[in-house]
């Protein structure tokens, strides 16, 4: 059984029915997945509560903004390895919900300072989504095919693609008359975003099943834990710029 988040694809799981089952008796279960998946947005929430104190203060500029970088290029540095050694996921997943969780509170506390109550308003919604998504699952309303995954797949990569073109089109110097931040556009891809995000939710909470009926090996917890807060932090990311870009469009009506 596939997934659309690349984190869970079976090509980059690299299983396969002959090694599926772990050899030592200890495998990945639900419970334990969700018990990992708790300590990560816990390590999210104190490294977002660093930041935000950092911020708010007011006398760490430059600190906040080398700190800030460093977790953007360690994190993503820790996730490739969390993707490639996925045995080592017990010590980087953890490491890596820090490090982003700081990057995210950095984040959030300066869109705070323009928009008060944003960032309550995007965790609220988050996690509001990411309930529906599990109740949805679990009550059979949402029902993943293969279609479906394939379909998500290719919208996801598509976007990935979307979101780099603008970087590219910078090496190369290259402009567009239409300016993706601020244009209708900006927003149908904000929109898809989001859709995807919540698919994919969806589709890795049955992967995370498919899985432990498998009886893969007991760290795969913690990959499997890595993949859901990967997924939640690109849809509180997509649901804060979405949160922002109409606290403007209410400003510029009033």
């Amino acid at each position: 059984m596939t997934t659309s988040n690349p984190l869970f694809s079976e090509e980059m799981l690299g299983w396969t029915s002959k090694v599926a089952v772990s050899k030592t008796g200890l495998r990945m279960t639900i419970r334990g997945t969700v018990d990992r998946a708790l300590v990560l947005l816990l390590c999210v929430i104190t490294g977002a509560l660093c930041a935000w104190e950092m911020v708010s203060a007011g006398r760490y500029f430059e600190l906040v903004k080398w700190l800030g970088l460093f977790c953007l290029v360690s994190g993503f540095a820790l996730s490739l390895v969390t993707y490639i050694r996925k045995q080592y996921s017990p010590f980087s997943a953890p490491l890596y919900s820090l490090l982003e969780g700081y990057l995210l509170g950095v984040i959030s506390a300066r869109l705070e300072f323009r928009y008060p109550g944003i960032a309550a308003q995007a965790v609220l919604l988050t996690f509001g989504t990411c309930l529906a998504c599990l109740l949805a699952y679990r009550s059979g309303i949402v029902h993943v095919t293969s279609g479906l995954r394939r379909g998500v797949i290719i919208g996801t990569w598509g976007l990935g693609f979307l979101y780099l073109m603008p970087l590219a089109l910078h090496v190369f110097q290259i402009s567009l008359p239409i300016k993706l931040s601020y244009s209708w556009l900006s927003f149908a891809v904000n929109a898809v975003a989001v859709l995807l995000a919540t698919m994919n939710l969806c589709l890795d909470f049955d992967f995370i099943e498919s899985q432990s009926k498998r009886g893969v090996p007991k760290y795969m917890e913690w990959y499997a834990a890595f993949g859901l807060m990967a997924t939640l932090i690109w849809l509180y990311l997509e649901i804060l710029w979405r949160v922002s870009k109409s606290r403007d469009q209410s400003r510029a009506t009033e």
